[in-house]
């Protein structure tokens, strides 16, 4: 019993971590890409 606690923690901890690093590649990635757009909008004007 007391070994499935400790897989269960390790588990989440793994998930939480994979899951937490994509939204921040997500963010990093987008983050230029909008204000790419933003700049051409402004010069477009």
């Amino acid at each position: 019993m007391e070994s499935n606690i400790t897989f269960y923690i390790i588990a989440t901890i793994i998930i939480a971590h994979f899951v937490i690093g994509l939204l921040f590649l997500v963010r990093k990635l987008s983050g230029p890409v909008k204000k790419g757009k933003e700049a051409q909008d402004n010069t477009e004007v």
